[in-house]
């Protein structure tokens, strides 16, 4: 992390996705599997362009309706 620091400070190049990678080989360690996959999907998709994407596979947003923002709010009353 200094280093990545460091190498900001000084406009150095730095490999920081060597340092995320290393960060999670090491919780593989722990026994922790992929705490961050929607991260290393953002990765791929970035690197390879041409893969082929599935529909189905979209995360589709709506917005909050009134009904859950009320829920919400009591929620954090609580």
């Amino acid at each position: 992390m200094i280093c990545a620091i460091t190498s900001l400070c000084l406009n150095l190049k730095f490999n920081f996705s060597i340092m995320i990678f290393d960060n999670k080989k090491s919780n593989l360690i722990v026994q922790t599997w992929l705490l961050y996959p929607r991260f290393i999907q953002m990765l791929i998709n970035d690197q390879h362009l041409e893969l082929e994407k599935q529909e189905t596979d979209k995360m589709l947003l709506e917005h909050m309706s009134s009904i859950t923002l009320e829920c919400l709010e009591s929620y954090k009353n609580k």
